[in-house]
């Protein structure tokens, strides 16, 4: 298991699909559920830690501390926040040169020129 929510997700899913497994016998059945619960308990407790990560991140901004807060547990960090601003400014780049080369064929349009 990794170490972000969307993996304990996945991992909270998989324990549900060997609890349906028919070919448990009722030992291994047993087994699985006190597993599962345990996993319950841990799930809840990493899923609080990251609500009150998510607080305190919206504490912060509503102070006015906009600086980025890394929250490993979530998947954010200032790595995969710099490749998704720079994602994001080439979007940004990308969409500027369309509506520029837009505004380019709509003059031609306009003058007769096409």
């Amino acid at each position: 298991m990794k170490n972000t929510l969307t993996d304990l997700n996945n991992y909270l899913f998989e324990s549900i699909e060997r609890l349906q497994d028919d070919e448990l016998d009722a030992e291994a059945l047993e087994k699985e559920i006190k597993r599962s619960e345990a996993v319950q308990k841990i799930a809840k407790t990493i899923i609080d830690n990251g609500a009150l990560a998510i607080q305190a991140q919206k504490m912060m901004y509503d102070q006015g501390l906009d600086k980025n807060v890394d929250m490993p547990l979530l998947g954010i960090t200032d790595s995969c926040l710099i490749k998704e601003n720079a994602d994001l400014k080439q979007t940004v780049e990308n969409l500027q040169e369309r509506v520029k080369r837009f505004e380019q064929w709509k003059k031609k349009i306009y003058s007769g020129a096409l």
